[in-house]
């Protein structure tokens, strides 16, 4: 069997996969009422859900405690101005 028919063989699987999870929402879906509008309209966009996203997810130091804010000197980008290469360590 050569590569790409391994490949094949999961790209089946994964669609095969795919389709049975989106049979199972649809159906879950008829039993659930209609979306108001009001509820349609309160959906967050993509834009909230990346900059949420990107919140949630942003590094923090390891000993940061519960409700501290982070130290600014966190929060600036690494620069490189003071390491040469004639460096010594």
């Amino acid at each position: 069997m050569g590569a790409s028919e391994d490949c094949s063989e999961a790209e089946i699987i994964f669609n095969r996969a795919s389709l049975a999870l989106a049979k199972s929402q649809r159906l879950i879906a008829s039993w659930l009422p209609p979306k108001s509008q009001v509820a349609a309209a309160a959906a967050k966009t993509e834009e909230e859900l990346d900059r949420e996203e990107s919140e949630i997810f942003s590094p923090v130091p390891e000993r940061l405690g519960l409700g501290a804010p982070v130290p600014e000197i966190a929060k600036r980008q690494p620069t490189r101005a003071g390491i040469d290469t004639r460096t010594v360590l």
